[in-house]
């Protein structure tokens, strides 16, 4: 390892490689502008050939819409109503008090009450928590990085990475232990309270994880958004939107010694290790809408088949 000083911002870095002359909170910030000034090419582009396209398109009086095969769309409420013991705080309570993935959101999250809108609080991470100086010292102080002179490389990323172990952790097991207690849920009634209301001919858009509409009403032309849990391959998505971010709020300040410098350059590892897990738990809704794609193209046929239309840009700006 060998400290140098970045050629953007000015700080010191660890450098890694010869070819390495900025530091990696620099170089990720330059290739998210390039990328964001890319996306906003490709917007305008996309915006241009909407307007193009559906220009072509005959519009249709509302009044001549005669909608005789109904679209649902059903979110957990749907579930909730049959008995199924679907909320989030279940799931809480299947982890165990011992979990360490329970631990882990419950310290790595900052609202008070995390299950209560369990996706947006997986965006909400408890940074300090994390990636505070004192936390980053204390860590690196347990693999001794200030006074031994043997240690190297992987005892410093090791420190690193207990810094970030709360989120870590959640990226590594929530996907495991929530498709189990997804997989468990069952219907606790045998009461149909929509029978007189849904037409098996109809379609569904479910935000649901289950079966369920099939199982109580028969339906068969269903769109799982958001996966199901029949199909053993496919993940879930479990995640929250895109624009939500947690920020360290830090005095900007010049080290005055050398573990000032290792404790300022490793923070900036921490927190580009967080970033680095925290994208996967972001919802990629342009990818779910385009692997859903062919049900919404279905949807166009409104006019003659009698299908409400569903704008999936409407699903992109709900996030899904």
């Amino acid at each position: 390892m060998k400290l140098d000083i970045c050629k953007t911002c000015g700080k010191a870095y660890i450098q890694t490689s010869v070819f390495q002359h900025n530091c990696r909170i620099c170089v990720k910030a330059h290739a998210e502008e390039n990328e964001q000034k890319r996306e906003q090419s490709r917007v305008v582009e996309r915006k241009e050939v909407f307007e193009i396209e559906i220009s072509k398109y005959p519009t249709v009086p509302l009044e001549d819409i005669r909608p005789s095969r109904p679209l649902y769309i059903i979110g957990n409420g749907f579930d909730l109503m049959h008995r199924v013991q679907s909320s989030y705080y279940s799931f809480r309570e299947s982890l165990g008090k011992r979990s360490g993935l329970l631990q882990a959101l419950e310290s790595a999250l900052t609202p008070e009450d995390i299950w209560a809108d369990f996706e947006e609080s997986l965006g909400k991470l408890n940074i300090e928590l994390m990636a505070s100086r004192d936390i980053v010292d204390m860590w690196l102080d347990n693999f001794d990085i200030f006074n031994d002179e043997d240690v190297g490389a992987a005892e410093y990323y090791m420190a690193i990475e207990s810094a970030a172990n709360p989120i870590i952790t959640i990226v590594d097991e929530l996907q495991k232990s929530f498709r189990k207690w997804v997989s468990n849920l069952s219907i606790g009634t045998d009461d149909r309270p929509l029978s007189n209301l849904i037409d098996k001919d109809g379609k569904v858009l479910s935000f649901n994880y289950t079966e369920f509409p099939e199982v109580c009403y028969g339906i068969k032309d269903i769109c799982y958004i958001h996966g199901c849990r029949k199909n053993k391959k496919e993940k879930l998505v479990l995640g929250h939107r895109p624009d939500m971010s947690s920020e360290l709020d830090e005095v900007e300040r010049k080290p005055k010694n050398y573990r000032q410098s290792m404790v300022d350059i490793a923070q900036e590892n921490v927190l580009n290790l967080i970033g680095e897990y925290d994208e996967k738990l972001i919802k990629d809704c342009g990818s779910i809408i385009k692997n859903k794609r062919s049900f919404f193209d279905g949807l166009r046929k409104c006019a003659k088949d009698g299908y409400q239309i569903l704008d999936c840009n409407l699903l992109l700006r709900l996030n899904c």
